[in-house]
């Protein structure tokens, strides 16, 4: 993917001439990073290229009025605007397919810019984590719970080109509080607004606190809560009424030094209430006393550093460093004292899913039902583009994907991608919404209402449960690849934005996975690399977002990360996903993996997507994907038979998942698969060999597919109807690697597959289809062998 756009070397002759023809320019600028891969600070990603620094130069040197528009989803540098002195930068991020119609808006004036910036703007080499981002082993969080703004209004005001919560409009507002109280533990405020300037807008009203650095240390202001106004006419007011919860402003005590360890507290001293435009425009409202140190919420050490090293503190009010607390506990002693009981094994009493659902038998009599392996098949997600979904090309399958659970009424769950919408591999339409850090620069979460409720019916309407979205981690770097899909530098502004997305999907009964679960901060050997941060930094920056929308109630679902955190793969932390998340939080839903994790193996020597154990005795209950949820290609069997992993681990993980399943769509449908058994076909009725017959042209008659060539095949069968169908492939490289083909029958629809990579084997895929007499066939991919067709027993 081109990380930029060609820009030619502009000759300022043909710039001169243009110049006297009008006195506006508009000289659009694009970058694209992404998933896998980060940016760097070079040329033609972080910094302009030569050639687009040439033509900014000469546009602002000869036109009256320079315009840049910004197009990509992630921060860039932006020291030109000063040294060139261009007029106007318009940052439209990534919007979808209705971008470009929306930034015609703004630039003629037919909407006025109400948005803010959700991340803080400086020179690349002043951000804090540049010493330890992009390491391919390691890196350690020495910023610790000074990210973006954090440390920039602490340490290095003077830093930064434009700060966190900016934003230009064609209006002006005054903004003026009329009353800030303090009763108990509440603070209320009344802010009132008013447009002054020319023409319609929106004002955004932030909120933020700061504390005394006491013991703890604490950056100069956190944001609290935020509101944008309607949009008002010239002259007109709105009152804003803000509410603030004194305990949200706690600290997190992982050294024991307020006196309260593994806890949040409220340090005694000074602490003040802000109001304003942006952190750095922000005034004081109210400043109160806390006479003694509170203690506001005990928790326990959880996924604390294994390993020493120095982190930044404002203790005394000035930057210093100190020694990052370690964990003083042992994770395997506190896995075996809180092994679930287990569910007495029953044979099958006939009792069926739905009899859960209107409340005649128990989840754990239905649970009692099924067998240790049985129990093995439901944390094991099918696909990718699984033949066993209702429609092609979805990212997974999993709950009922087995005959076993199916019959019981457990349904076939689906996934697909994704934060910018819906995306299929089957090509499927579908729309394009606005990325991640647009989203979150509106400041206004109940935009997004018609939104995502329409998403939701988009689902609906592909049958699907699950969307692999929003996105959430924080951007602890400008660089890291995938920021366009996350909110925010700040925890609470991704919080109201993930909460309100979970909330409009939960409403339609569809479900949304708040990703990645935690510390997603790049993509650089994002499936092995280790993020070493404190206890402290962990809850109040990387896991308070999710805290927030899991707190909400709407959350459903939850994606873990690839990256390691402290030394603990991500998919199989323990502290992560029962300590804190379920412990802590109350959440008592489902959790799954990323796609093909590299997971430990019970001694921790090995990592491989094929270990499981842990991932389940962490309580990360669905592992994404395998081939086949009966094949069993990991280590579950072996684990119970050697009595590491329990009964009560898997009954546990499989009640979360049956629980979720009622919730669903699939479930309302009473969503089956087909129970023929594939594997035991053995009439070969029709054979062919893909590798040795050249590829023959095809244009389908809908040329959004493209002109691709593809092999072709035409059987003469006996019969229409169901058949058993194999195809055979070898697509070189490793499991991670991921392969698509496609099967077109009669230019129909195709029917999308996802390989892994199958390190030189020949490996092959069974699937029903439906099929006349004499049907054509066309078969796009790499690496396919044979295509055999059987008749089903």
């Amino acid at each position: 993917v081109p990380k930029y756009q060609n820009q030619p070397f502009v000759e300022e002759e043909l710039i001169i001439n243009a110049a006297r023809r009008q006195d506006k320019a508009i000289f659009v600028l694009c970058r694209t990073v992404g998933e896998g891969f980060d940016c760097h600070a070079v040329r033609g990603e972080w910094y302009l290229t030569e050639a687009e620094e040439h033509t900014i130069s000469l546009l602002a040197k000869h036109f009256k009025h320079l315009i840049v528009v910004f197009n990509g989803g992630n921060i860039i540098d932006m020291g030109w605007i000063k040294k060139y002195g261009v007029g106007t930068v318009l940052c439209v991020w990534q919007g979808g397919q209705e971008g470009g119609a929306g930034t015609v808006d703004a630039l003629m004036g037919d909407v006025t810019p109400g948005g803010r910036l959700s991340d803080t703007i400086a020179n690349i080499e002043d951000y804090p984590v540049n010493e330890h981002f992009g390491n391919e082993v390691k890196n350690f969080h020495t910023e610790d719970i000074f990210v973006g703004y954090r440390y920039f209004e602490t340490f290095a005001p003077d830093k930064v080109l434009y700060p966190f919560g900016y934003g230009l409009s064609y209006t002006e507002f005054t903004t003026q509080v009329i009353s800030a109280q303090k009763n108990g533990d509440t603070v209320t405020l009344s802010v009132s607004v008013r447009n002054i300037g020319k023409y319609n807008g929106r004002e955004v009203v932030q909120v933020y606190s700061s504390a005394p650095c006491g013991k703890l240390g604490k950056p100069a202001r956190e944001l609290v809560t935020f509101k944008k106004t309607k949009a008002l006419t010239p002259g007109e007011e709105q009152t804003l009424d803000f509410t603030v919860d004194i305990k949200s402003l706690a600290s997190y005590d992982d050294s024991g030094d307020s006196g309260y360890p593994y806890a949040y507290v409220l340090e005694a001293g000074s602490y003040s209430i802000y109001v304003g435009e942006n952190v750095r425009a922000a005034k004081v409202a109210l400043t109160f006393e806390i006479d003694k140190t509170r203690l506001v919420r005990q928790c326990m050490q959880a996924l604390a550093p294994t390993e020493g090293f120095s982190r930044m503190t404002a203790k005394g009010g000035a930057l210093s460093f100190e020694d990052a607390p370690v964990a003083k506990y042992d994770i395997n002693e506190r896995i075996a004292a809180s092994l679930p009981k287990e569910i007495e094994l029953t044979p099958d009493r006939g009792i069926m899913l739905k009899d859960v659902k209107e409340g005649k038998n128990t989840l754990d009599e239905f649970i009692a039902q099924f067998s240790p392996t049985e129990l093995m098949y439901i944390v094991r997600g099918e696909g990718m583009s699984s033949p066993k979904a209702p429609i092609p090309g979805t990212a997974s399958c999993f709950g009922g994907v087995t005959k076993v659970w199916n019959t019981k009424g457990v349904p076939v769950m689906t996934t697909c991608d994704g934060p910018s919408g819906i995306r299929m591999e089957s090509m499927a339409k579908a729309t394009c919404i606005p990325v991640g850090t647009l989203l979150a620069c509106t400041w206004d979460p109940d935009a997004l209402n018609g939104l995502f409720d329409s998403f939701a019916d988009e689902l609906i309407s592909y049958n699907v449960d699950i969307v692999l979205a929003p996105g959430m981690n924080i951007h602890r770097s400008p660089l890291c690849g995938r920021n366009f899909e996350y909110f925010s530098e700040d925890p609470v502004l991704t919080g109201a934005f993930a909460t309100k997305i979970a909330e409009r999907f939960t409403n339609k009964g569809i479900y949304c996975t708040l990703k990645h679960f935690a510390v997603n901060s790049q993509e650089l050997c994002r499936k092995d690399e280790n993020e070493v941060l404190s206890e402290r930094a962990l809850r109040e920056i990387y896991l308070r977002g999710f805290e927030i929308a899991v707190k909400s109630g709407y959350a459903r679902a939850i994606m873990t990360s690839y990256n390691r955190i402290n030394g603990y793969a991500a998919g199989a932390c323990y502290d992560l996903t029962t300590t804190i998340l379920r412990g802590e939080w109350g959440y008592e839903h489902f959790v799954m993996t990323d796609w093909w994790p590299r997971l430990p193996s019970i001694a921790g020597d090995e990592w491989n997507t094929k270990y499981l154990t842990k991932m389940v005795k962490a309580q990360n209950d669905v592992f994404m994907v395998q081939a086949d949820a009966l094949a069993g290609r990991d280590d579950l069997q072996e684990s119970f038979e050697s009595g590491y992993l329990t009964l009560g681990e898997l009954q546990r993980s499989a009640k979360n998942l049956v629980k979720f399943s009622m919730e669903t769509l699939a479930f309302r449908q009473d969503r089956k698969i087909d129970t023929d058994n594939l594997e035991n076909c053995d009439k070969l009725i029709y054979e062919h060999s893909l590798s040795n017959e050249p590829l023959m042209p095809y244009e389908l008659p809908e040329p959004r597919y493209g002109n691709k060539p593809r092999q072709r095949v035409a059987p003469t069968l006996p019969d229409e109807g169901y058949y058993c169908a194999e195809l055979v492939y070898n697509t070189d490289g490793d499991a991670l690697e991921q392969r698509n083909i496609k099967i077109y029958i009669n230019t129909s629809e195709p029917l999308s597959l996802t390989v892994s990579g199958t390190e030189g084997k020949d490996e092959s895929r069974r699937f029903k289809m439906y099929l006349d007499q004499n049907p054509t066939m066309y078969f796009e991919g790499e690496g396919l062998i044979a295509f055999r067709i059987y008749k089903l027993n």
